[in-house]
C-alpha cells in the first residue's frame, strides 16, 4: 500500500467577495518538488497560505501525510513557509537569524551552533555568521531565509515566488542552488511562481492555475510539449498561434486549413468536436524555407525583424491577415529577411499541435 501524499488538497475553495480558489484537489508526493504556475491573481499564493495555515479555506480539507490539519495554525503544521519578503530580522546576525527557530524550540546553545554552522555550509554561506542582513546581497538573503527554514528540518517547505525581484544572473544561480538543496536534503517542496523558466527547471511536476482553477497537471516536459489548451500554451511560451479555417479529424493525424494550406497536425488530447481549435507552434522551431525546399506554410510577408541576442524575431503576416512571429538564429551566416519581402516557412519534422481554444482569456 502506497504512503499518503506529503500534502493533499481535497476540494479546497476560498471565497472572498467571489471565489479566489475553486474546488481544487491535488497531491504533492513525499520528497517531490512541485510548482504551482500561474499569472497574477490566479490564486496560487492563496493556495500556499492555506497550506501553510495562514488562511482558512471556505470549504475543503488540507492534509499532511494523510492527517487532516485544516483547522491547525501555522506553528502546528509540519511545514515552513518562505514568503516573498523573506521575513529576516535586520537586528540579528546571519547566524542568529538561522538559529532563531531552534532557540524558540528550546534547543540547547551548543546544538544550535552546530546545526547553524552545518546549514550555512550547505547554502554556501560559511564565514557570514556575524554579518547583518543589510550587509548581504539579495541572493545571500534568499539563502539565509532558506537556511533558517531548512535548519528546522521541516517535512514540507513552501516557497512563495522564491526568485522574484532578483536579476537574471542571480535567478539562474539560485535556481541551481535550490535544485541542489532539494536533491541533497530530500525535502518536499511546494513553490508558487508566475515564471515559467523557474517552474520548468526546478519541478518534478507543474500545476498550471488560472482564475482559481487547475488547467493542467504534468511533468515539465508534458506541460511544455503538450499543453492542455491555448491558455497553457501561451503561458509556457507558445507564441506562434494561428486560427484554422477548418479542422479535419483523423486517427494518426489531424489536418488544419490555414491561409489556404493544408497542415498536418498532432491530434488534440481532447477530441471534442464542439471545441474551437487553434494551431500552435514553437517559434524557435520554425525556420525560413530554402528556395528549392517544399514549405509547410506561406507565402508570408515580413513586417519587421528585431535582434534579440541569440535570435532574431521575425514578425510576418499571412495572406489571410493573421500575424505570426517566429525566431531565426542570429548567427552571421543566417540571412535576415528584409521588411516587405515574401517568405515561406518550414517546421518539419515537428508537427504543430491542435489545442482547444476555450477560455483563452480570463
Amino acid at each position: 500500500m502506497s504512503s499518503p501524499a506529503a500534502i493533499a488538497l481535497d476540494r479546497v475553495t476560498k471565497v472572498y467577495d467571489k471565489p479566489v480558489v475553486s474546488d481544487i484537489s491535488l497531491e504533492v508526493p513525499e520528497g517531490s518538488f512541485v510548482t504551482v504556475l500561474g499569472p497574477s491573481g490566479s490564486g496560487k499564493s492563496t493556495i500556499l497560505q492555506m497550506i501553510g495555515g495562514f488562511l482558512q479555506p471556505t470549504a475543503g480539507r488540507i492534509l499532511f501525510a494523510g492527517t487532516d490539519m485544516t483547522a491547525l495554525p501555522p506553528n502546528k503544521r509540519p511545514c515552513n513557509t518562505i514568503f516573498q519578503d523573506l521575513g529576516l530580522f535586520p537586528h540579528m546576525t546571519v547566524a542568529e537569524n538561522v538559529a532563531y527557530g531552534l532557540k524558540v524550540r528550546g534547543v540547547d546553545p551548543a546544538t544550535r551552533r552546530k546545526c547553524t554552522t552545518e546549514m550555512l555550509a550547505i547554502v554556501a554561506l560559511e564565514g557570514y555568521e556575524r554579518r547583518r542582513i543589510h550587509q548581504l546581497s539579495g541572493g545571500q538573503r534568499q539563502r539565509v531565509a532558506l537556511a533558517r527554514a531548512l535548519v528546522l528540518d521541516p517535512a514540507v517547505l513552501l516557497l512563495d515566488e522564491p526568485l522574484t525581484g532578483l536579476d537574471e544572473r542571480l535567478r539562474q544561480q539560485l535556481r541551481g542552488e535550490i535544485s541542489r538543496l532539494h536533491r541533497r536534503l530530500g525535502a518536499t517542496i511546494l513553490a508558487v511562481t508566475h515564471n515559467q523558466d523557474e517552474a520548468l527547471s526546478l519541478s518534478d511536476r507543474i500545476i498550471v492555475l488560472r482564475a482559481g482553477r487547475i488547467e493542467q497537471i504534468g511533468t515539465p516536459r508534458e506541460v511544455f510539449e503538450r499543453p492542455a489548451n491555448a491558455f497553457v500554451a501561451r503561458f509556457v511560451g507558445f507564441d506562434a498561434i494561428l486560427k484554422p479555417e477548418r479542422v479535419d479529424s483523423g486517427i494518426a493525424d489531424w489536418h488544419a486549413r490555414v491561409a489556404g494550406r493544408d497542415i498536418r497536425c498532432e491530434p488534440p488530447v481532447s477530441r471534442d468536436p464542439a471545441h474551437d481549435y487553434v494551431l500552435v507552434l514553437r517559434p524557435e522551431r520554425i525556420r525560413i524555407a530554402d528556395p528549392k525546399e517544399r514549405s509547410d506554410l506561406g507565402p508570408l510577408t515580413v513586417i519587421s525583424t528585431a535582434y534579440k541576442g541569440r535570435d532574431v524575431e521575425v514578425e510576418s503576416r499571412l495572406v489571410d491577415g493573421q500575424a505570426l512571429k517566429f525566431l531565426i538564429s542570429a548567427d552571421p551566416g543566417v540571412a535576415v529577411p528584409a521588411s516587405g519581402s515574401s517568405i515561406e516557412i518550414v517546421w518539419e519534422p515537428m508537427k504543430p499541435l491542435l489545442l482547444p481554444d476555450a477560455l483563452v482569456e480570463p
